[in-house]
């Protein structure tokens, strides 16, 4: 009797409200190198209310790959990448956006890399834009991070930190959640919030206790990047967000004063800011300063809710 091992790979799509862009990330993935025995694929709903349920049913009638979805009505990223988690069979958990589509050997690229790097905690590859619209001329190189692109070279290597992959398409060992735990649910985008940095945050962790993420240019994935991305309000709002972030993991790691006093740093890097004479300064370097505005506001407006909150909580003891 054979005995059924179950998949090598799962992979775990996080949707929210992307009818239209899903489709081409499952498609996507009946495309793989690997045998469709090798690997699964799991489709969290995040609470998206529209046609998202159907489109999956559709596709696990022809998928040729075992076809999960899984609904996840607690807003936010994180609390869907970890439904993901607790839903997956296979040793490696990798993820893939809705609005993204993985090359042919992405699974296969991956899965080399964890058999060849035994110590790898996680392995994430290159992201490429596919561009809904003109790309404007004002869109540097430095800023496609800010659009889930990342392209660490052509060398296979282990990360240094702060270099990291990107949530677009990273994987893990599954027992390394055992380890560390799962994904911080109050980060991470929420809805329409553009919060973040909880695929920085986790990698963070891994690399603290001195394991190995690797990068590989060979597991491809290209993005989608819609014309209302290619816009300086997003950027703007993308920054707000990160501002946010940052606030919340700087509550995580420091007590009331320490987070006081920084607060009331930023304050004055803003002000210092607002006082500079802003018709003299050039269009790019305007712009670079407004996303810095924009991310200490977020901080600012962050931190004083979570301080306020600390101080209420402390009155009513």
């Amino acid at each position: 009797m054979i005995e059924n091992i179950g998949p090598r790979i799962s992979t775990v799509i996080c949707t929210y409200r992307r009818p239209d862009t899903l489709p081409g990330a499952i498609r996507s993935l009946q495309k793989q190198t690997v045998p469709a025995t090798a690997y699964e694929v799991i489709v969290v709903d995040n609470n998206s209310n529209d046609a998202t349920a159907e489109i999956v049913q559709s596709y696990q009638r022809k998928a040729g790959f075992d076809l999960h979805y899984v609904l996840e009505t607690r807003q936010g990223l994180s609390h869907a990448r970890n439904a993901g988690i607790r839903k997956a069979r296979a040793e490696i958990v990798a993820f893939l956006d809705d609005d993204a589509v993985a090359a042919p050997d992405w699974l296969c690229s991956l899965l080399d890399v964890y058999r060849r790097v035994p110590d790898a905690w996680a392995v994430g590859g290159k992201v490429s834009p596919i561009w809904d619209g003109a790309r404007p001329k004002w869109l540097r190189e430095t800023m496609l991070r800010s659009l889930s692109l990342v392209d660490w070279g052509d060398e296979e290597r282990p990360l240094k930190w702060p270099e990291r992959v990107i949530g677009t398409n990273f994987s893990f060992r599954k027992q390394v959640f055992s380890e560390i735990g799962l994904f911080l649910v109050d980060l991470g985008r929420r809805g329409d919030l553009l919060l973040g940095n909880e695929d920085t945050e986790i990698q963070e962790r891994i690399h603290e206790l001195h394991k190995v993420v690797v990068y590989t240019p060979r597991a491809v994935v290209r993005h989608h990047v819609p014309v209302d991305r290619m816009t300086k309000q997003y950027f703007y709002g993308r920054a707000y967000g990160t501002g946010r972030s940052e606030a919340i993991l700087a509550a995580r790691t420091s007590d009331r004063v320490q987070l006081l006093r920084q607060t009331l740093q930023i304050s004055r890097s803003v002000l210092a800011s607002c006082a500079r004479p802003w018709r003299m300064i050039g269009e790019e370097s305007r712009f670079g300063q407004l996303q810095f505005l924009a991310r200490r506001c977020g901080f600012l407006y962050q931190t004083m809710g979570l301080l306020f909150q600390a101080n209420t909580h402390r009155e009513a003891s």
